[in-house]
């Protein structure tokens, strides 16, 4: 399966199937995962405002649920340890003085948000962009966050569990110098 706009689609290896499933056309669909049984679709609403997930069985006509996952963009969606990991980048508004990444999780039932944030904005006023992609491995979800200008906070996060079973967020890497990430493939260790 890929995604483009709101459509999802199909390739066998030779021909393409079109509009397999639809989310609303204000939404587009930014990043699939599988759970359980089912295959997620991250969206992010057109205007960025908010994000959801809809999650679909393979057989049916339309979605079998949706999960609201509040304001911001959806930036990366991985399956880690049958937990749903997002990562959603907050603008800076006129009710969020700096622009943050905000953690959140989903195994069914309520969405849970991570206490500890990640600031998108250096003590120098850069601000910094959760790059779009993710790689999951050995129970860990990796995502990039650069600036084109910054250094100080460019680099490898990492999402897991730690030696108390709680979740946390820390960086895995620095990024050398102003060295960018066009997408994470793999994690090297």
């Amino acid at each position: 399966y890929f995604a483009y706009e709101n459509t999802l689609a199909s390739t066998d290896g030779s021909t393409v199937a079109d509009a397999d499933l639809q989310v609303p056309t204000d939404y587009n669909i930014k990043v699939l995962a599988t759970w359980k049984n089912l295959l997620v679709l991250g969206c992010t609403h057109i205007n960025s405002t908010d994000c959801k997930l809809y999650l679909w069985d393979y057989v049916s006509d339309d979605v079998t649920d949706m999960i609201d996952l509040g304001a911001g963009k959806l930036k990366s969606l991985g399956n880690v340890d049958d937990t749903l990991v997002m990562i959603i980048e907050q603008a800076q508004t006129s009710l969020i003085i700096n622009p943050i990444a905000e953690i959140k999780f989903w195994k069914g039932g309520a969405v849970q948000t991570l206490p500890t944030n990640i600031s998108l904005k250096d003590e120098n006023g850069i601000t910094y962009n959760v790059n779009d992609g993710e790689v999951v491995d050995s129970g860990k979800l990796y995502f990039a966050i650069e600036s084109s200008s910054g250094t100080d906070l460019s680099g490898i996060y990492v999402v897991g569990k730690n030696a108390q079973g709680r979740w946390a967020v820390t960086m895995d890497r620095r990024l050398n110098n102003t060295t960018g990430v066009n997408q994470l493939s793999a994690i090297r260790k």
